[in-house]
């Protein structure tokens, strides 16, 4: 297996378990939550060269706009913090999950399910989160390493060509 597919599975992993753990109580909509596994899967195919994130930044930006305003506005007519921050923190998942295009992306995906496993310590009061923490707990830490060595040999390594002492960073 090529080092770019560990990494991004490492980091759906990631993703998936701290959802996983979002929806394990049932406190959520459980048609927001198949929607949400379901564009966890169309992510994973949603990259260069099948497509262009690129092309579609406008219409993404524009999603999250009316996501926001939308969330604004549960807030203001009484609906849970709670709920309409794992709400939105989901949407921003998704969004990045779907406009992933260089290291930093995947660095506020792990801060992303970062926050979703804070909110669902406060929605959970089963033993099961126990088993989704200690899973989300190791791939984390490795995808965090793998994230790390990414980023060395995009920083690090060189490509050469021609009698050139310039070089051209490698995309890995």
């Amino acid at each position: 297996m090529r080092f770019l597919s560990v990494h991004k599975t490492s980091s759906y992993l990631v993703v998936a378990t701290s959802m996983l753990a979002v929806f394990l109580p049932g406190e959520l909509n459980p048609i927001i939550s198949a929607l949400t596994f379901i564009c966890l899967a169309l992510s994973w195919f949603w990259e260069e060269p099948r497509f262009d994130p690129a092309r579609y930044s406008t219409a993404w930006n524009i999603i999250t706009v009316l996501a926001l305003a939308k969330s604004v506005v549960s807030l203001l007519l009484g609906e849970s913090v709670l709920v309409t921050g794992i709400y939105f923190i989901l949407f921003l998942s998704i969004n990045r999950l779907f406009n992933r295009t260089s290291s930093l992306d995947y660095l506020q995906l792990y801060v992303l399910s970062l926050l979703q496993m804070i909110a669902a310590t406060a929605l959970s009061t089963d033993l099961t989160y126990g088993f989704v923490f200690l899973f989300y707990i190791v791939f984390s830490t490795w995808s965090l390493i793998l994230f790390h060595l990414k980023r060395e040999m995009e920083d690090n390594y060189l490509l050469k060509y021609g009698d050139t002492v310039h070089g051209k960073p490698v995309q890995i």
